[in-house]
């Protein structure tokens, strides 16, 4: 078992939340969120750059933290566009899992709108 830390966590700034884990002899990384944007987001020339300082680092990526379905798909608005940009999330999620050597994708079990409504039903609840 390895300590890992989801780099935005420290810092949206990739290069101080690297020396922050260089620090703390934290070697293992999970990568969401980097300049504001999710990793699946990034171009190839950023998605190269943030590979050669993982390299550079000796850092490797247990997780890709990917946003699929972190989306209201159930509801009578989805639109098939809708459906087909988390098919391309989760597709984007396993190619960038593959390139940084990351077993696992994490993913959400739907947006959390469901959530809040059943809590609230069952906070009504006696």
């Amino acid at each position: 078992m390895q300590l890992s830390i989801i780099t935005d966590e420290i810092s949206q700034d990739l290069l101080h939340a690297l020396r922050v884990c260089r620090d703390l002899q934290v070697k293992t990384l999970e990568l969401r969120t980097i300049d504001g944007e999710n990793i699946v987001f990034h171009s190839e020339e950023r998605l190269a750059r943030i590979q050669a300082l993982l390299e550079e680092g000796g850092f490797r990526v247990c997780s890709i933290a990917s946003p699929f379905l972190k989306s209201p798909l159930w509801q009578d608005d989805a639109r098939g566009s809708d459906q087909e940009r988390e098919w391309w999330i989760l597709q984007r999620s396993f190619e960038l899992a593959k390139r940084f050597n990351a077993p696992l994708v994490r993913a959400f079990s739907l947006y959390s709108a469901w959530r809040s409504g059943m809590a609230s039903c069952e906070a009504k609840s006696p």
